[in-house]
C-alpha cells in the first residue's frame, strides 16, 4: 500500500519496526520496576540493620576476649579505673594492646558523631565497690556466664529499649534496658 503525504499516520503504522516497544509497554515496565523496588527496599533496610547489630555484637565479643587477655596478664583482674567519669576511655586505653583494630570500640549504630573518646560501650565500673568490676579478680567471681561486664553506652541502637551486653564468659546477648539497669545496681558476687 502506498501512501501520500497527507495520509502519513496510517502509513506509519504499517511501516513501524517490529522490534520496538510502545510507550504503554515502557510505562508498564517502569511501573513494575518501581513496585519491586518498593517491596525490596524495606527488606534491604532490615537486613542492613541486622548486619550492623551483628557487627556490634562481634565487637563486644572481641572486647570480652580482650578483657580476659588483660586479666590473664594482670593477676586475673578486670582493668582498674581510677576516675569513674572517664570509665570507657580508661578501659579502652587498657584494652587497646589486646585489640587488633581501634574500630572494635565503635558500634556502627552509635548515633553520636563523633563517637566519645572511650568508644560506644560502657563498662560495669562504678564508684561503689559492691557493684563495680574495677580491679576485681575475674577468676574468683562465680558464674561468669551471668556476669555482665559491659554493653552499649545507650539503649535503642538496634531495637527499642534494648542493649547488647558482653558477659564474663565472652558471650553477647541483647537484653532489655530495665534488665541492664538491674545489673548496674546489683551486687557483684
Amino acid at each position: 500500500m502506498s501512501c501520500s503525504r497527507r495520509d502519513c499516520s496510517s502509513c506509519w503504522r504499517e511501516r513501524r519496526p517490529q522490534g520496538g516497544f510502545t510507550v504503554v509497554e515502557l510505562l508498564v515496565v517502569i511501573a513494575l520496576v518501581a513496585l519491586l523496588t518498593g517491596l525490596l527496599l524495606p527488606a534491604l533496610h532490615t537486613a542492613k540493620g541486622k548486619a550492623a547489630m551483628l557487627q556490634c555484637q562481634s565487637h563486644l565479643r572481641s572486647l570480652g576476649a580482650a578483657v580476659r587477655m588483660y586479666a590473664d596478664q594482670h593477676g586475673g583482674r578486670f582493668p582498674m579505673v581510677t576516675d569513674c567519669n572517664q570509665t570507657p576511655l580508661q578501659v579502652r586505653r587498657r584494652l587497646e594492646p589486646y585489640v587488633g583494630e581501634p574500630k572494635v570500640f565503635l558500634c556502627p549504630r552509635d548515633p553520636a558523631q563523633p563517637t566519645p573518646p572511650g568508644g560506644s560501650y560502657d563498662w560495669l565500673v562504678r564508684n561503689d565497690p559492691t557493684t563495680s568490676l574495677a580491679g576485681k579478680s575475674l577468676d574468683v567471681l562465680r558464674h561468669l556466664s551471668a556476669l555482665a561486664m559491659g554493653g552499649d553506652r545507650l539503649s535503642g541502637w538496634h531495637k527499642p529499649k534494648t542493649i547488647n551486653v558482653v558477659y564474663g564468659d565472652g558471650h553477647v546477648e541483647q537484653i532489655s534496658e530495665q534488665a541492664w539497669m538491674d545489673i548496674l545496681l546489683s551486687r557483684i558476687r
